[in-house]
């Protein structure tokens, strides 16, 4: 049944000096940002992708492992079946293990609050976060969480700089209220530049995701206040309508969107979950 979800390995090539494999699979298509963007597909087409893409992560956790990277970079879909296969399957994890570095295992636009906040809470959540980014990103086609260049570029300077440690970046009042001077750190090692003991660059996708689904509370999502201890100093947004922020979603899937992006990952629809949803009903 996997070969149905995953690019089949054909056969293990070693090198001629023996240093290095070669892993041969069977013949990939067209990824899905790129399909989105060339081929015209209607609702009911999407909908059937979306279920190949739960399906495989459903079939993927029954195992207790975690892909990971789930993004549209790593989606295949062939345009004649509009058969839908995930790739980048090399490095999975068990929900057991914890989580490796973020800026090297995922793609920030598709990767779970929970995981930017703390490595650790590396549960099977984090695949249906990304499921339904990619869910959005299927009905607009542009991210529904932006990482943004400005950002890469004010990140380089700072790198570039050597920026001392009571350096004060013009930040937007948005991301976070409290003094920067008592959370912001630079390391001169790694020379990255740290907010609250957190990349930057995770902290403005928090940032992100408070302004689009609301700033969690320990109400909201139990655990929060332990898991990061100046959430309390979180600006408090309220959530956008996401029927305004993904048009043309019918009601029915707006509700399936909510209930892949809950903030807590301990209440997340799971991907089974997901597939009795009513959203498949019809």
């Amino acid at each position: 049944m996997m070969k149905f979800f995953y690019f089949r390995l054909l056969e293990v090539v070693n090198s001629e000096n023996q240093m290095t494999i070669m892993l041969v699979y069977e013949r990939m298509h067209i990824d899905l940002k790129r399909f989105l963007s060339v081929y015209q597909r209607g609702p009911s087409k999407l909908k059937e992708l979306l279920r190949q893409l739960l399906n495989a992560v459903s079939f993927f956790h029954s195992y207790n492992l975690i892909h990971g990277m789930i993004k549209p970079e790593n989606i295949f879909v062939d345009p004649e079946t509009d058969v839908l296969k995930i790739t980048d399957f090399i490095l999975p994890r068990s929900d057991r293990n914890e989580a490796g570095d973020p800026n090297k295992d995922s793609t920030f636009n598709y990767m779970a609050p929970e995981i930017l906040i703390d490595k650790k809470q590396y549960t099977r959540a984090l695949d249906v976060w990304s499921v339904g980014c990619v869910f959005a990103e299927m009905v607009t086609q542009k991210p529904l969480f932006p990482a943004g260049t400005e950002f890469h570029q004010k990140l380089k300077i700072f790198r570039s700089l050597n920026a001392p440690l009571n350096i004060k970046p013009k930040l937007s009042c948005r991301l976070f209220v409290f003094k920067m001077s008592e959370v912001l750190k630079f390391d001169f090692t790694s020379k990255k530049l740290e907010v609250d003991g957190a990349p930057l660059k995770s902290q403005r996708l928090l940032r992100g995701f408070q302004s689009i689904m609301g700033t969690p509370t320990e109400e909201t999502w139990p655990g929060i206040d332990e898991m990061h201890p100046n959430s309390h100093l979180f600006t408090v947004c309220e959530p956008k309508d996401l029927r305004q922020l993904v048009p043309g979603l019918e009601p029915v899937g707006i509700d399936l969107l909510q209930k892949l992006l809950f903030m807590d990952p301990k209440g997340r629809i799971t991907a089974n979950q997901a597939l009795e949803h009513a959203y498949f009903q019809y």
